[in-house]
């Protein structure tokens, strides 16, 4: 195909780029000798389809650059580290198209700062910011003078300014997140943004709303739930939806945002938006007992008819599941037929990416403390033609997990010290059956004594990130990150601890 634009036929970035990289199989073996050729095409001015390239190419290279290492073609990275010099150049092209979609190749911060003093295009000085804070290194006084002197400008770009400022000094954001808010909240900003965010002939438009997420997940997850808490208190409707969509997606990544979750969503129960009220009783639905400040609250809610049309489930769902997880009693005569109801609809559907109704067995095996009182619900949810009422029993009763053939002490030690090498965040594609089997190790060396040095500080070194150790983006996330880190903590302290049982894999069919 990429000889077929060469001789000047039509392009589709799409369709180069899955001529070289398969979803199922990671990046084609032929992309690496295409790289040069690609880089040419785009390199020369009299190609129409530079621009086509170029997306292309920003495509491969941002797999390469969060995929691991096995869906990346061998000699990849060393092509690209090649040819990398040969793309920097293009950020500053006559072609102000190219100079945008160039910006995402650069790798080092010489080549935008250079173009950011000279650029005149604001919706490229914005992606050379936003670039810029990608891949500086801890703010220099230079970098922090290129983005300080737009501060003065239009807010989209001060904006910029400020994405690029934390994501160099993320340290430092807490000091300046009144001056975030505050333009977030400056009713000017919201016709800058659509203004200057991107070209004028780019078919999709952002809005301020969809700008809150990508800057929360940018902060620390305690000013992320500070920042999207005090959006989600004031200003108007669309954007206070989107600064609780962002506090939940933060919530569902690092557990750092949990303390500062629980009083912003606590405070937003009374609201009389009821998209505000959904999404709050969510959020202290994931936090558990850190909810247990707004019992009596939730319990108002157990007949709160509304909801959000768009998310799956009511406000009234989310309450008894709130309640359930704080550990109320109130809630539990009836706690089993509201989640189990959902099994007889017709047409339910979700997306993974946004608050919904747990799964009945995912929300039950969290609550084996109250298994004494949902048990005979349990029973008559399995009596009613339903298969997962055994399966929750089975889990209660320590019957779910399966026999394993024991393995040598020194097996143990080495699979274990996989959590050593755990990310600190979750990367697309990342394969985590290594670190749930050196989890299922260390619950096995707990029951032969102590944790030698290495795996205590392999487990040590786990607990310390503020990630949820799930592959999960949801709820189950939480449920299960909550699950596996005690059984870490309780391992380290010496007791004998079983793997515990995980939330289910679903699909999403929205």
């Amino acid at each position: 195909m990429a000889e077929e634009i060469a001789r000047g036929g039509p392009a589709d970035s799409q369709l180069l780029f899955y001529a070289m990289y398969s979803d199922r199989r990671g990046m084609s073996a032929l992309a690496p000798d295409a790289l040069p050729f690609l880089l040419a095409l785009a390199r020369d001015p009299a190609l129409p389809a530079r621009v086509e390239v170029l997306l292309a190419l920003n495509l491969l290279v941002g797999c390469a650059r969060t995929q691991p290492v096995e869906r990346i073609a061998q000699g990849w990275r060393s092509g690209w580290q090649a040819c990398r010099p040969a793309a920097e150049p293009l950020v500053a092209d006559q072609d102000p198209k190219v100079r945008r979609w160039a910006v995402d190749l650069v790798e080092h911060p010489g080549p935008l700062l250079d173009q950011l003093r000279a650029e005149t295009e604001p919706s490229i000085r914005i992606q050379l910011m936003l670039r810029l804070g990608r891949v500086a290194a801890p703010t220099t006084d230079d970098q922090a003078q290129a983005a300080r002197a737009t501060i003065d400008q239009a807010p989209a770009v001060r904006l910029a300014a400020l994405w690029a400022l934390n994501r160099q000094d993320p340290d430092g954001a807490a000091g300046r997140l009144d001056e975030l808010v505050e333009l977030f909240a400056d009713p000017l900003t919201p016709a800058s943004v659509g203004l200057l965010w991107q070209p004028a002939d780019e078919e999709y438009r952002y809005e301020l709303p969809h700008l809150i997420l990508p800057t929360a997940e940018d902060l620390p997850g305690d000013v992320a739930a500070q920042f999207t808490g005090r959006l989600a208190a004031t200003g108007e409707p669309e954007l206070r939806v989107a600064a609780l969509d962002a506090a939940w997606r933060v919530l569902a990544t690092r557990p750092s945002a949990g303390p500062g979750s629980a009083s912003m969503a606590g405070g937003l129960l009374d609201d009389p938006d009821p998209r505000i009220r959904h999404r709050a009783v969510h959020l202290l639905a994931m936090l558990g007992k850190a909810a247990a400040p707004f019992a009596d609250r939730l319990f108002a809610l157990l007949d709160d008819p509304d909801g959000d049309e768009l998310l799956d489930g009511g406000t009234a769902d989310f309450a008894h599941w709130a309640l359930a997880r704080i550990g109320d009693a109130r809630v539990l005569p009836r706690l089993v037929r509201r989640l189990t109801a959902m099994e007889g609809e017709q047409g339910r559907s979700w997306s993974g990416g946004e608050p919904r109704r747990p799964e009945p067995y995912d929300a039950l095996i969290a609550l084996p403390e109250h298994a004494g009182a949902l048990r005979p619900e349990v029973a008559a949810w399995e009596g009613r033609g339903f298969m997962g009422g055994a399966d929750v029993l089975a889990v209660w009763d320590g019957r779910a997990l399966p026999a394993r053939r024991p393995s040598a002490p020194s097996v143990l030690e080495l699979v274990a010290g996989r959590l050593r090498r755990i990310p600190h965040t979750y990367q697309p594609w990342q394969d985590l059956r290594p670190y749930r089997s050196a989890m299922v190790a260390v619950a096995a060396l707990s029951r032969l004594g102590p944790l030698p040095p290495k795996v205590r500080a392999a487990v040590e070194h786990a607990l310390s990130l503020d990630r949820r150790l799930s592959e999960e983006v949801d709820y189950r996330a939480v449920l299960d990150d909550e699950r596996l880190r005690d059984m870490l903590q309780r391992a380290l302290q010496g007791e004998a601890v079983h793997m515990p049982a995980l939330s289910r894999p679903s699909h999403s069919f929205a």
